[in-house]
C-alpha cells in the first residue's frame, strides 16, 4: 500500500500563495518551524523527535529546508540542508537548537523575516509572527490535502468495521482502544502522528478508555480522529452494547439523523454557521428531556479544530474549500449513554460532499 502525502505541485502552489501573504506584509522571507507547516509547504515529512525548518523567501529565492533526517523522498524545497542529529546513535542536546544553528546563515542580512514560532533565543533577529495568516491560509483546503483527510476517513471506516465485529457486553473499553489502534495502523500503514479519538466510554456521553467491561443496553460514542501525516478526520458512530437499543434510545437517534439530513443540504458557500448551530439546538435540546449542549461542528485539517466554527459562540461563514463536521448529539440518564453521529464533509462550489460512507445506525 502506497503512503498517502502532500503532491510536489500541491506545496509549490502554497508556497506561491505564501510569497504573496510577505509581499502584503512587507516581509523578505519567513522562517517555519513547526512541523505541520514544514510538512504543508515543502512535503517534507519525517519522525517527530526530528526537527525541521523550512524557509520561503518572498523574492522566489530558493526555497530552503533544513532537517535531521534524509528520508529519500521528493521534495518541493530547492536546497536541503541535513544536519546530524543523532552521530553514532546518541541524539545531541537540543536538537532544535542545532537544526536553527544550520539554517540562520543562510538568511544572514535579511531583514524583515516573518516567524509561525517563537524563534530560537533570538537567532534570527526582530522576527514578526505570521501564524494568524498560515491559519487562514491554511483553511481551504487543496486536493493534496483532501487526499489525506480521505486516507483519514479510510482508517476510521476500517476501525468502525472492526469495533461492530467485537462491541458486546463484557468487552472492556480498553480491549476496544487496543483494536482500535491495531485496525488503524494498517489501515494507515505508518506510525500514527498523535492521538486517535476522543471518546471510548460505555454508558456514558465521552471521556479516555477504562478497563471497565460494557453492559448490555449501554450506548458507547466511539468518537475517532486518526491522523494521517498531521491531517486528522473526525468521526464518531455510537453503538448500543447487545444491539437492542430501548424505545428512547431508538427515539433520539432518529432525531439525530433527521436533524443530520436538515443540515446537510444547507452545507454550502455562504451559509452562517451560527445559525446551523441554533436549528440543531431548537431541533435537539429538549427531545424526551435530553440535551444537546455542544458545537455542532468545526473545521478539521491540520487542527483537531479550526475555522470555520459550526458554534453560535462564532459568527463563521461556509467557504469553498472548507472542510468541516456536522456532530449533532443527545445525552442525559434515559439513553444510559449518549449519542452523537458525526460527518465530515467538503464544501464545493455547488454545495457539499459528505467524506464518510460508514452506516449511521446504531
Amino acid at each position: 500500500m502506497s503512503i498517502a502525502t502532500l503532491s510536489i505541485e500541491g506545496c509549490r502552489t502554497r508556497q506561491s500563495r505564501l510569497r504573496e501573504i510577505l509581499k502584503s506584509r512587507n516581509l523578505a522571507a519567513v522562517v517555519l518551524s513547526d512541523a505541520r507547516h514544514v510538512f504543508y509547504f515543502t512535503g517534507h515529512w519525517t519522525r517527530a523527535i526530528w526537527p525541521r525548518m523550512a524557509a520561503v523567501f518572498a523574492d522566489n529565492r530558493p526555497t530552503l529546508l533544513c532537517c535531521g533526517a534524509n528520508s529519500g523522498e521528493s521534495l518541493a524545497a530547492d536546497e536541503v540542508v541535513n544536519v546530524n542529529l543523532n552521530p553514532n546513535g546518541t541524539i545531541v542536546d537540543r536538537p532544535a537548537a542545532v537544526v536553527c544553528d544550520a539554517i540562520a546563515p543562510r538568511l544572514k542580512g535579511i531583514g524583515n523575516i516573518g516567524v509561525d514560532l517563537p524563534p530560537i533565543e533570538a537567532r534570527f533577529g526582530e522576527t514578526q509572527s505570521i501564524l494568524q495568516d498560515l491559519i487562514e491560509l491554511r483553511r481551504a483546503k487543496d486536493a493534496d490535502e483532501v487526499a489525506l483527510l480521505r486516507r483519514s476517513v479510510v482508517a476510521i471506516e476500517a476501525a468502525y468495521a472492526r469495533a461492530r465485529q467485537i462491541i458486546a457486553p463484557g468487552l472492556t473499553e480498553m480491549e476496544l482502544y487496543a483494536e482500535v489502534i491495531a485496525t488503524a495502523a494498517k489501515a494507515i500503514g505508518e506510525p500514527f502522528t498523535g492521538e486517535i479519538g476522543n471518546d471510548f466510554r460505555s454508558g456514558a456521553g465521552g471521556g479516555s478508555p477504562r478497563d471497565r467491561a460494557m453492559r448490555a443496553g449501554e450506548l458507547l460514542p466511539l468518537d475517532l480522529g486518526i491522523p494521517v501525516r498531521g491531517y486528522t478526520a473526525d468521526l464518531c458512530r455510537t453503538f448500543c452494547v447487545g444491539g437492542e437499543p430501548s424505545e428512547v434510545q431508538s427515539a433520539a437517534h432518529a432525531r439525530i439523523l433527521e436533524t443530520i439530513a436538515q443540515i446537510e443540504p444547507m452545507l454550502r458557500p455562504g451559509t452562517n454557521c451560527a445559525e446551523l448551530h441554533r436549528l440543531a439546538k431548537n431541533n435537539l435540546n429538549g427531545f424526551r428531556g435530553l440535551s444537546f449542549g455542544h458545537h455542532l461542528g468545526h473545521g478539521i485539517g491540520l487542527d483537531v479544530h479550526e475555522a470555520p466554527r459550526l458554534n453560535d459562540h462564532w459568527n463563521d461563514t461556509l467557504r469553498a474549500g472548507d472542510v468541516v463536521t456536522v456532530e449533532p448529539g443527545l445525552y442525559g440518564d434515559a439513553l444510559n449513554g449518549g449519542i452523537r453521529i458525526e460527518n465530515d464533509y467538503l464544501i464545493t462550489l455547488g454545495g457539499c460532499e459528505r467524506l464518510s460512507n460508514v452506516t449511521m445506525e446504531l
